[in-house]
């Protein structure tokens, strides 16, 4: 089973959904895409550089948007992509062989990167953007400032 994939594969399932989703938007979808990938208001009614639009926690992303001007966005989403972790321990294979070699995504793991909190970021990101922390520690329920690095 291929093995140090899954969080490649999980960027390209939410990129591929949010890219069918801009140049078609129909309710269907809509659906398709995690709650932390829908667009906020904020998104919506202000003009921004749309690839702040893929990142994945929404008190993040709206922050980033209000302030966009006072960063240089390219550095930004490179050491935000960079700094992209999925929580995904890895200690099962996250596909589901089936018949005629045929597989499948194993439940748990869709439910993972489908989930904002599957998702983490390296702590350079915070050192680089540490007025960022405040939103994180408190716009993420299940991390606490001591284990940003510890369970991605």
């Amino acid at each position: 089973m291929v093995q140090g994939r899954s969080q490649p594969l999980a960027i390209g399932w939410l990129t591929y959904h949010y890219i069918k989703w801009c140049t078609q938007p129909t309710a269907e979808r809509y659906l398709c895409l995690p709650n932390c990938m829908q667009p906020t208001p904020e998104q919506i009614q202000s003009l921004h550089p749309g690839c702040l639009d893929v990142i994945l926690w929404k008190k993040l992303r709206k922050n980033i948007l209000k302030n966009h001007a006072k960063y240089d966005i390219v550095k930004l989403i490179q050491n935000y992509c960079s700094c992209l972790k999925l929580g995904w321990l890895g200690g099962e294979d996250f596909l589901v062989p089936e018949e005629k070699n045929k597989h499948s995504l194993r439940p748990e793991f869709v439910r993972c990167f489908m989930s904002e909190d599957g998702w983490g970021l390296k702590s350079e990101f915070l050192s680089h953007y540490p007025e960022f922390l405040r939103i994180w520690i408190y716009g993420k329920s299940s991390i606490a400032q001591n284990d940003l690095d510890a369970s991605i």
